[in-house]
């Protein structure tokens, strides 16, 4: 693990500014040495998909910028994307998303970002930005000659797909059955 995973797993985003060089005044003068955005760890995880399962928004935005790539994906074949979902991070899906992230990528189970949206109440919003980002529950993406996805990115239309909303709200069953009933009120008293 390199000093960036660790910084990106702790959340400490002056050590990750300070390793980027974005603020050589203050001490991070890394010209010579800058570091590998796209390291693996000894499981395979980069740094990005380490900010993103923790929730830590400002890092991810940071290594974005620097030019990590959107959809490394370590040995179990998990994006960022993937990570950031499983964990419910919805400000950090919504930075990968614009980032161009691939919302139809498939780890090595064969699921998409979609399939991991945690159930109950919290996945729903997860679930409509996935959805209206392209994402179907376990969708195949294309794939060129070098393994690397082509699904759209960036300012590019994304493909229209219809998506039946009873998909999207499969897990609301039984949700609001502890709710008292509803009581008319009268208003001519």
């Amino acid at each position: 693990m390199t000093p960036l995973h660790l910084a990106c797993k702790l959340g400490h985003e002056a050590v990750v500014a300070t390793l980027l060089n974005e603020n050589p005044k203050k001490g991070g003068s890394l010209d010579s040495h800058p570091p590998d955005l796209n390291a693996r760890t000894s499981a395979g995880v980069m740094p990005l998909a380490l900010a993103a399962l923790e929730g830590h928004l400002g890092i991810a935005e940071r290594l974005i910028k620097a030019g990590a790539a959107v959809d490394g994906a370590g040995t179990a074949k998990e994006t960022a994307l993937h990570r950031a979902v499983k964990a419910g991070h919805l400000p950090v899906v919504e930075a990968l998303l614009k980032a161009g992230a691939g919302v139809n990528r498939l780890d090595m189970r064969r699921r998409s970002p979609l399939d991991l949206v945690p159930k109950g109440a919290g996945g729903h919003a997860l679930r409509l930005v996935l959805a209206s980002a392209g994402g179907m529950p376990g969708a195949t993406v294309p794939r060129d000659a070098g393994g690397t996805s082509s699904a759209p990115r960036g300012g590019r239309e994304p493909p229209q797909i219809d998506v039946d909303p009873k998909d999207l709200f499969e897990d609301t069953e039984g949700l609001f059955d502890d709710q008292p009933p509803l009581v008319p009120v009268r208003h001519d008293l």
